[in-house]
């Protein structure tokens, strides 16, 4: 009676165990996460992005749905190149998506008039989510964007990121 008993206990105990380890439960260093995004996609100089009012301010985002932050923006005149990682507060990923899904298109179209190489960067961003994190990168070599090869600028963009959010 007692080995039943511990092999229903043990059997139970294997189960709560598994199932712990099977969720979506990961965790970023967002700050690291941005700079290690940064050094593939070569923005330089960059502005850093560490105020939550500011972040709210420049590109539209709802303080209350960030958990934490880092951003990043060129600092050189008139470029887009902007990287945000976002770990948002529980159940609102969804908003902080959309938010800054509307900052890109808001960025495409302020550039739209003047520079089309930016635009392009824009309209190709990458707006990626990952449980409670959200991560929008508009990047790239901007001679490679006006030869046509936005493409392959952002698809070794997706790889690299891949990289780094799979470590």
């Amino acid at each position: 009676m007692k080995k039943i008993g511990l092999i229903i206990l043990v059997l139970c105990m294997s189960t709560v165990l598994l199932t712990a380890c099977g969720g979506d439960d990961f965790s970023y260093d967002v700050e690291s996460t941005v700079n290690s995004i940064q050094e593939t996609s070569k923005i330089d100089p960059v502005m850093v992005i560490d105020d939550v009012t500011l972040l709210s301010d420049l590109m539209n985002i709802t303080t209350e749905n960030v958990e934490e932050f880092y951003a990043i923006q060129s600092g050189a005149g008139a470029e887009s190149d902007t990287i945000v990682m976002i770990k948002s507060t529980k159940g609102t990923s969804d908003d902080v998506m959309a938010e800054l899904e509307t900052f890109q298109t808001n960025l495409a179209e302020t550039f739209a008039p003047y520079d089309s190489i930016q635009e392009t960067k824009c309209e190709n961003g990458l707006v990626i989510q990952k449980g409670d994190y959200v991560l929008l990168v508009i990047a790239g070599d901007n001679s490679r964007i006006e030869n046509g090869e936005v493409t392959d600028v952002y698809s070794e963009l997706q790889t690299a990121i891949d990289g780094i959010l799979n470590k």
